[in-house]
């Protein structure tokens, strides 16, 4: 089982068997069936612009894969996801980003959050946040690291 992404990969993290890749891909695909165990996590900008996987889906520098399906987190993040921590069940993601996408339906582009960075997703509801204690607007600069 072969995960594809359209450019780099730079955080993972796991979540209640659930993996989760950011980056500064836009688009994933993957190639058979199988599991997590044995999964390999290929960056593949040319074959993206050659043959593009027909399980292709759009996701905004931020996935979650089960095995066997790839799922967008929303619409995802408008910039690249650096760093990835879980949280009490929930997924914090920080990069060079400013706002997040709370759903995956289209047409919900409006409804984009501030997110200054940082930002946090419940698998649970499946929905972005900004994580709480923050200002509204979130942390200034880029976040390349939680500890």
């Amino acid at each position: 089982m072969d995960l594809y992404v359209s450019r780099g990969v730079s955080a993972l993290a796991v979540i209640n068997g659930h993996l989760y890749v950011g980056g500064s891909f836009v688009d994933a695909h993957r190639e058979h069936g199988g599991g997590i165990q044995g999964a390999a996590l290929r960056s593949q900008q040319s074959a993206f612009r050659q043959k593009p996987g027909k399980n292709q889906v759009s996701v905004g520098s931020i996935l979650g894969f089960d095995g066997h399906q790839v799922s967008p987190l929303g619409l995802g993040v408008d910039g690249d996801v650096l760093a990835m921590v879980e949280f009490q069940g929930t997924l914090i993601a920080g990069g060079a980003f400013t706002l997040v996408h709370p759903t995956a339906k289209r047409g919900d582009e409006s409804l984009a959050l501030p997110s200054g960075s940082v930002a946090q997703w419940s698998p649970r509801d499946r929905r972005w946040s900004v994580l709480p204690g923050l200002p509204a607007s979130g942390l200034p600069g880029v976040v390349h690291a939680f500890a």
